[in-house]
């Protein structure tokens, strides 16, 4: 947009979310909107004031990636576009190692977004096990701008303090869709070793099986270990990973050895979420409400379980009441 000042600040784009949002909200090109930054940093489109009558021209999404050219892929029940070039893509080869070194995955000291990039473009890294083969570029990185011996080495120290891995965090570093924290400690705690949850990625009946994962999670398991490029990058991890398997303590909680059952729709966190997070507090779930029931976990659009569970008598939580006391 023509740069404004809000708030001090000059502001020359704003955030519209998604393609949906700007249907939704029925804004074309050259339309007059209104622009709120919310808490002071955050620009966004908040409302259409004024359309251009003259214009009337629509915002069309696009239908190739900029990056790599490739088509551009919009799943059913999702607002997101997404370049189906998954593994060819520039752009997505940088967010895969960005994320393979965040702090949730192996957690690399002084490996950040910048850097990354740096080292990407510069063709000294193009994929994840890459990193562990920096040294031989030292001569050259040490040049760059930002770089230097000292910080050259404190990277390399700590790619090699990384090197020795819990389980769950090594799954959760690999970026499979739809697996976040708790669906990586899920599938950690079910198979306890990389050989035995690779053997057992295929098989439909043995994921249906694992309380916790959801149709979404399963089918993007199955879909990632059946591609070769993503077993190979596995193979070579495994020469410079240790990993290790970590078994979690169960802690006395709130709902230890309680009855639960969950209903509707939960904001923070997905049903099988919320499911094994209880189970992992040593709460038992329970698909219906009956006598036994000690308490009802209801998110948005709760059906006919509320109606029942206030007939029994069975005590009702909402989900933020749920996350306060499993969090205790």
């Amino acid at each position: 947009m023509q740069p404004v000042n809000l708030g001090g600040v000059i502001i020359s784009n704003a955030s519209l979310h998604n393609f949906d949002e700007i249907n939704k909200k029925n804004i074309n090109v050259l339309d007059l909107v209104e622009i709120e930054r919310a808490g002071d940093v955050i620009p966004y489109v908040t409302r259409l004031v004024k359309k251009n009558s003259k214009l009337n021209t629509k915002i069309k999404p696009p239908r190739i990636c900029p990056i790599c050219k490739s088509n551009v892929l919009k799943e059913k029940d999702e607002a997101i576009l997404r370049c189906s070039n998954t593994h060819g893509c520039s752009s997505q080869k940088i967010g895969r190692i960005i994320h393979f070194v965040s702090k949730k995955s192996l957690n690399i000291d002084g490996f950040g977004e910048k850097q990354v990039k740096q080292l990407f473009n510069l063709k000294y890294i193009n994929k994840v096990e890459d990193i562990f083969n920096l040294e031989k570029f030292r001569s050259e990185i040490v040049e760059l701008d930002g770089w230097g011996e000292l910080s050259f080495s404190n990277l390399i120290n700590s790619i090699n303090n990384s090197k020795k891995i819990s389980f769950d965090k090594f799954i959760y570093s690999l970026g499979i869709r739809f697996i976040g924290e708790v669906n990586a400690e899920i599938l950690a705690n079910e198979f306890k070793d990389l050989d035995v949850l690779i053997s057992s990625s295929s098989n439909l009946s043995v994921l249906e099986n694992i309380d916790g994962l959801g149709p979404k999670a399963i089918s993007s398991i199955i879909d990632f270990f059946s591609k070769e490029i993503n077993k190979e990058t596995i193979k070579n991890l495994k020469n410079y990973l240790t990993i290790i398997f970590i078994e979690n303590e169960r802690i006395d909680n709130f709902f230890s050895n309680k009855h639960l059952v969950f209903t509707g729709t939960l904001s923070e966190l997905s049903r099988d979420e919320a499911k094994y997070l209880a189970k992992t507090k040593g709460a038992k779930i329970l698909s219906s409400v009956s006598k036994k029931t000690d308490f009802l976990i209801a998110g948005e659009k709760a059906g006919s379980k509320i109606d029942k569970a206030t007939q029994l008598g069975v005590k009702i939580l909402n989900e933020k009441e749920f996350l306060k006391k499993i969090n205790l």
